[in-house]
């Protein structure tokens, strides 16, 4: 009786190369794929220089070319030039009855790593010594600790009068509705 499969180690690119030509493989995917970026080209060349960086060929089935807009003004302008460019790609041989235009929004860029870091005024730093005095041995007491240090070494201090520091917040606990109540 014979195995269901071979044992015989094959390297990763013969796998791959089997798999892109065998007729049930991706051998259509990559037909596919071709045929976008052949029409990604085209659609560049045929529609207007600002609506084609503002939007791409997302796919093309069944004579319909789908376009992605970053935004719903360019989806409208897309959508009124719809029937021109269906001719324009038609004129350049693709067999194209129509597109469809739809609103597919970037994703704005993920927010820097290291943001800039207030420093340290020499009041906030006097009032940080103080706690952490009055704190029991503690990851808070440890964190406190580690915040003066860097503040101590001029990684996050600046040397300005303590009236600044709460120009942000003129209220002593700006979250604490204790104080106002006078409840505490």
């Amino acid at each position: 009786m014979a195995a269901p499969f071979s044992l015989k180690p094959y390297r990763m690119a013969d796998t791959l190369q089997r798999f892109l030509a065998a007729p049930d493989g991706a051998e259509k995917v990559m037909a596919h794929a071709q045929l976008l970026l052949r029409l990604g080209e085209i659609y560049r060349n045929v529609a207007p220089s600002h609506l084609a960086q503002a939007s791409s060929v997302a796919n093309f089935k069944s004579g319909m070319l789908v376009i992605h807009a970053q935004s719903g003004a360019v989806a409208a302008k897309l959508r009124q030039l719809a029937p021109t460019l269906a001719g324009e790609l038609t004129h350049r041989g693709i067999d194209c009855r129509g597109l469809q235009i739809r609103v597919h929004a970037v994703q704005p860029p993920a927010p820097a790593r290291n943001p800039q870091r207030e420093p340290l005024t020499a009041g906030s730093r006097e009032r940080l010594a103080a706690l952490r005095e009055s704190l029991p041995a503690s990851p808070l007491r440890e964190a406190v600790e580690h915040l003066l240090a860097r503040s101590a070494n001029g990684h996050d201090c600046r040397d300005t009068p303590d009236d600044e520091s709460h120009d942000r917040f003129p209220h002593p606990r700006p979250f604490s509705r204790a104080r106002e109540k006078g409840d505490s």
